[in-house]
């Protein structure tokens, strides 16, 4: 079984927690960027869920991330190696997808990625195709 989504819009790295501390005591929190951007992939996993998920299968987990060309790029630049780093932004996807297609991302036992530069800035987002692997007894 395969589901298949797009996240729209420009791709969220997974950014380190930050840490603040109010009189004696110290607390950590996630970024408001983070938090937003794995909201919004819990809302495109929901959509294109289904009522018997989340399983507790294995699943393979295959990332198109389309960034935006920059303006100044030449023609004969093929890849995107700028910001934001394409391993932060799995992290984001694969946690957004967290109790929606599967109960936990240790469940992903295989992975591929590529970040690729978005035909149109109206392109700019994340592919993912999330496939679920049957238990052989």
């Amino acid at each position: 079984m395969r589901i298949e989504f797009f996240v729209p819009g420009k791709p969220v790295a997974k950014q380190r927690p930050r840490f603040t501390s109010r009189g004696k005591f110290g607390r950590a929190f996630t970024p408001p960027e983070t938090v937003n951007y794995e909201a919004l992939v819990k809302m495109c996993a929901l959509e294109a869920s289904r009522p018997d998920l989340p399983m507790e299968s294995a699943v393979g987990v295959v990332l198109t991330i389309h960034v935006e060309r920059p303006r100044s790029a030449p023609k004969r630049v093929r890849y995107p190696v700028k910001r934001p780093d394409a391993d932060n932004v799995v992290k984001s996807i694969l946690d957004g997808m967290n109790g929606i297609l599967y109960r936990d991302d240790s469940q992903v036992v295989t992975g591929r990625w590529e970040k690729i530069f978005a035909v149109d800035e109206k392109r700019e987002g994340v592919h993912v195709q999330v496939t679920y692997f049957e238990e052989v007894e």
